[in-house]
């Protein structure tokens, strides 16, 4: 279940959250979700390599907490809710170090800087020499985090749950500056990450504001809504943006819970275009497409000039999707029963599909040189390519 914090409740242990105890994204309030009929079966028409599959570290801790492994040159980076982090050879899959921070964590590594930035439950933001794992510095930051931090150009932003932001010097952790959108009423319990590019901080927030803030001084550049809320109670009409922005070619596309999927200019905040659609996974993008993943379990395509709907894969509706990945001229996602789907890029028919998880995934593929790496609720890693 995706859930729901409300403001001044705390989230226990479980994935109960006071107040909201048996929410459920896919029905009402103790609603149980129905069991998934057989889907139709795929005759592959490209041939997948598994290259590697190893037992890192361990489980999530939660059911939506995204432990997404950060790709470096030659290695890859893990980590889990327990607090381990450990560095995989790229080729082999084969552990070169692995240490505990003494820390839950609540989500996977980012890297910059020859470091790695996790974020702890009790709100420690922890820097690891991403040679060996070692602690070079760790700081404390009010409230409770729920995602992992961003990097970009030499700082490290953390947000808590208050919708805030924290700004961090890399090489000693010292703080550079705050900025407060203010605490929202209701939200998603997810990992929207800030994104940082070209000077400035990507934020999104609560009540679907997408903020642009100077990344020098921290001072707001200029705020958008990207999406009004449309319901009748308080429940349906939160909006949220729970998943990171991508920003390309100068234009920021964003997708947002009871929202839209809209692209806006990263320099002038004026929108693009905009599409009525339901997502807490967020956007790829592709040369051509905006790729996105709806609560509904439906996979979107749109022209990223226009806007245009490039066509819509139904087969899939009730799973739980993660954010689709692009692999050459495939779409990929994975959803909670541990399945892989690799759909064509042209018209959104399935190529391919895999069982690959008996736990199942929640955080996206990450997808570097062609090659394919999935993280599974019980922290297992999976390197994958496409055979030419």
């Amino acid at each position: 279940m995706k859930l729901l914090k409300i403001l001044g409740t705390i989230s226990v242990a479980g994935g109960l959250i006071l107040g909201l105890s048996g929410f459920s994204f896919f029905g009402l309030l103790g609603e149980e979700k129905e069991k998934l009929p057989p889907l139709a079966a795929v005759k592959p028409t490209i041939q997948i390599k598994t290259l590697w599959t190893k037992n890192a570290v361990k489980g999530n801790g939660g059911e939506f907490i995204l432990f997404q492994p950060a790709v470096g040159d030659d290695t890859l980076y893990v980590s889990d809710a327990s607090g381990r982090v450990a560095a995989l050879n790229r080729t082999t899959g084969k552990t070169q170090w692995s240490v505990r921070t003494g820390k839950s964590l609540v989500g996977g590594p980012v890297l910059g800087d020859s470091q790695l930035f996790v974020a702890s439950a009790d709100s420690t933001l922890l820097a690891l020499d991403a040679k060996d794992g070692k602690t070079l510095w760790h700081v404390s930051v009010p409230n409770q985090m729920s995602s992992a931090p961003g990097y970009g150009e030499g700082v490290v932003i953390a947000k808590n749950q208050d919708d805030a932001l924290f700004a961090f010097d890399v090489k000693e952790g010292n703080l550079l500056w705050k900025y407060q959108e203010g605490a929202p009423r209701m939200l998603l319990q997810g990992s929207s990450v800030p994104v940082i590019s070209q000077g400035v901080v990507i934020g999104t927030f609560a009540d679907a504001k997408l903020a642009i803030i100077s990344l020098q001084t921290g001072k707001l550049i200029w705020q958008s809504v990207v999406a009004e809320p449309s319901g009748i109670t308080e429940l349906t009409r939160m909006v949220d943006i729970d998943a990171a922005p991508v920003v390309d070619d100068e234009t920021i596309y964003v997708a947002s819970y009871q929202g839209n999927v809209s692209a806006v200019t990263l320099r002038t905040a004026q929108l693009v275009w905009t599409h009525a659609l339901s997502s807490y996974t967020g956007v790829a993008v592709s040369d051509s497409l905006v790729l996105v993943t709806d609560t509904e379990g439906y996979v979107w395509a749109f022209d990223r000039k226009t806007g245009q709907v490039s066509w819509q894969q139904q087969a899939l509706k009730g799973h739980t999707l993660t954010r689709p990945a692009v692999v050459g001229d495939t779409v990929v996602v994975a959803d909670m029963e541990g399945m892989v789907h690799w759909l064509s890029t042209v018209d959104g028919h399935f190529v391919a599909r895999q069982m690959l998880s008996k736990k199942g995934f929640v955080a996206p593929p990450v997808v570097e040189d062609d090659t394919l790496y999935l993280q599974d609720r019980d922290g297992t890693v999976i390197a994958e390519t496409v055979l030419s």
